[in-house]
């Protein structure tokens, strides 16, 4: 059955709400959407990987300060998410065309702030060690292409709040198959007339398959129901405003985080060695499996924004059993795959010849790696909560102290000054999860505990009203 209502229905799903086959009837199709971009990041991994080792280290590193510019973009268009659920779940859905819109110009119009500042940063981030050409190559090229990323993400996110992500999810399989294609041909430079192009190819492709993405998008959002107000295009100062601040606090903790991710791995560039391999084959594995933590907290900003605006807040509490349940099978799938299928995988990226002691280290990480899916995941899924309850300002409050400036103090003590061993590195990427997400979990539940005596005071006070009027 379709995770998308009827006419008037006004329901996520026709599965018992909150229940865990509605989070898989919309995480299903998502779970596509999400996994293009990792996708495309493991394509450029993996193809590069057999292009050279030092393309390898490079892409790792410029793809870590790409993230800063999209996502910190990104993460504000992907507010309207939230204000659409809450709308749909008003059955205000006149709103909903142009709450989209709003994030669309504001896609076109972030590249005034991007591209300078991703051209100007350019020489700082990457130096003149032996990754500065491959690297400045990459990260120069998907700086101009920077705006297609946010606007992929408003595009989604409408049909996402509406539960439709099975067009989402369409689209983007087929931007990931022609992101691999394109990927392939030009790093290699198998077109005829075409030299290979290395790391500058593997962003050319990633460039050409996200704007296929928001051209496919572009044209189903044109196509949508008439009482949504799709042909209502222009800036609406309030709408704009509003969705703009609601994501602003999200993207400036998230921005803080990569800032903090970007200068973490300036300090491991500089170790090299072992160091730099294992974050490079941690980080790839970590785009195959992070898209599913990633896509279980869009699932549950949905159901959370949506439940809200229908004051259903037992229902919320039922979407977070069903996203917890789906993260612990997610983790022991994955523990299974670490278990049985690490070496086959492990040969993708490791062509050259490995020191027995390298190879023992990558291994080792990956134990600590797995535990950070867990730990990423349950944090993903609290702060989804916090998200759809729209309490981005305390989620701005809290990330930017432990996603910020305490991981790259562990960091540079742990590595540059006790001078750790590299495999510890995904340890201390989830050691301030630890804090971060019990601190979320205890914010949401007042705030539902809150929401729901106001629902309770109102309907007491609307039965008193009648019951006098009843005795007048």
């Amino acid at each position: 059955m379709e995770a998308i209502a009827s006419k008037g229905s006004y329901a996520l799903s026709r599965h018992r709400a909150g229940s865990v086959r509605e989070a898989l009837l919309i995480f299903a199709p998502l779970m596509f959407s999400v996994f293009s971009g990792s996708l495309m990041s493991f394509c450029d991994r993996l193809f590069v990987s057999h292009y050279s080792l030092i393309s390898l280290k490079a892409v790792t590193a410029a793809h870590s300060f790409c993230l800063l510019f999209q996502l910190g973009i990104s993460h504000i268009t992907a507010a309207v998410q939230i204000c659409i659920g809450a709308s749909y779940g008003e059955r205000r859905v006149e709103r909903l065309g142009p709450y989209c819109w709003q994030m669309i110009w504001f896609s076109f119009l972030s590249m005034i702030v991007t591209l300078p500042t991703g051209l100007g940063l350019t020489s700082y981030l990457f130096g003149a060690g032996e990754i500065s050409g491959e690297g400045s190559a990459y990260f120069t090229t998907l700086m101009y292409g920077n705006f297609l990323f946010p606007l992929g993400t408003a595009l989604s996110a409408y049909f996402t709040g509406l539960g439709k992500t099975k067009v989402v999810g369409i689209c983007s399989f087929g931007a990931q198959i022609a992101n691999v294609g394109l990927n392939y041909l030009l790093i290699f430079g198998i077109i005829p007339g075409i030299s290979p192009l290395g790391a500058r190819g593997a962003a050319l492709g990633t460039l050409f398959s996200q704007a296929l993405l928001c051209l496919a998008l572009f044209i189903l959002f044109l196509k949508e129901r008439q009482d949504h107000h799709i042909s209502k295009w222009r800036i609406n100062k309030a709408l704009f405003k509003e969705v703009a601040l609601l994501g602003l606090p999200r993207s400036l903790a998230r921005s803080v985080s990569l800032v903090s991710w970007s200068m973490t791995i300036q300090l491991v560039v500089r170790l090299g060695g072992d160091y730099l391999l294992v974050l490079s084959v941690g980080s790839s594995l970590w785009l195959v499996y992070a898209p599913i933590f990633h896509t279980l907290e869009q699932v549950l900003v949905t159901q959370v924004a949506f439940y809200r605006g229908k004051k259903e807040y037992s229902n919320i509490w039922k979407s977070v059993r069903s996203s917890i349940t789906l993260l612990l099978t997610s983790f022991f799938v994955l523990g299974f795959f670490f278990l049985f299928c690490l070496d086959p995988f492990l040969s993708f990226f490791l062509h050259e010849p490995l020191h027995p002691k390298s190879l023992a280290t990558v291994k080792l990480s990956c134990l600590w790696l797995w535990i950070f899916f867990f730990l990423d995941g349950l944090n993903l899924i609290i702060f989804g909560l916090v998200s759809g309850l729209g309490l981005t300002w305390f989620r701005l409050r809290i990330q930017s102290i432990t996603s910020g400036p305490l991981p790259y103090l562990f960091f540079y003590f742990a590595f540059c000054r006790w001078q750790l061993s590299p495999d510890k590195i995904w340890m201390f990427c989830w050691s301030c999860m630890l804090f971060a997400t019990p601190i979320g979990f205890i914010k949401a539940k007042s705030e539902i505990k809150k929401l729901a005596t106001s629902v309770e005071c109102e309907r007491s006070s609307a039965l008193s009203k009648k019951a006098s009027e009843g005795i007048v």
